[in-house]
């Protein structure tokens, strides 16, 4: 027996108009409709998926299985880059505190010029290291250079 997975025309028209309406509900309360299917709307698309399905063609066992292993892999992939973020900030934090130190030179984005200074301290903004050059915040990420500081009298 073979699984109609096609609908109607009217069926279909209905199905856009819905999905068009629900959109621009979501649109209005400022939600963004562009994001990667979470978990939390993968389990209410799976849930209203069973919810009106048809009765006389339920969701095979099988299919059921591979939408469930399908969630299982979302979850596994969401926690996998929970921890890839944890670790490229850690890695970003010991590159902050190895300039320590060290004199950098950057790029100004909004004067365009170079400066240059010490590193005395690594502050924590918004959980990204910070390099204070003087009375000023630099984010690693604009440093161009790191050079030893130059010794007295050179």
């Amino acid at each position: 027996m073979e699984i109609s997975t096609t609908l109607d025309p009217a069926q279909l028209a209905a199905t856009r108009r819905h999905v068009d309406m629900h959109n621009a509900e979501l649109k209005a309360k400022g939600v963004n409709t562009e994001k990667d299917l979470g978990q939390d709307k993968y389990l209410k698309l799976l849930v209203t998926q069973l919810r009106y399905q048809d009765p006389q063609n339920p969701l095979q066992n099988h299919e059921f299985a591979a939408q469930m292993a399908q969630f299982s892999a979302l979850e596994q992939m969401t926690k996998m880059n929970s921890s890839m973020e944890k670790v490229i900030a850690s890695a970003r934090a010991g590159e902050s505190y190895n300039m320590l130190g060290k004199e950098v030179t950057w790029l100004d984005a909004d004067t365009k010029e170079m400066h240059r200074g010490v590193v005395k301290a690594v502050v924590l903004a918004d959980n990204r290291p910070m390099l204070r050059v003087g009375n000023i915040d630099v984010d690693p990420s604009k440093i161009a250079g790191v050079h030893l500081p130059k010794a007295a009298g050179e």
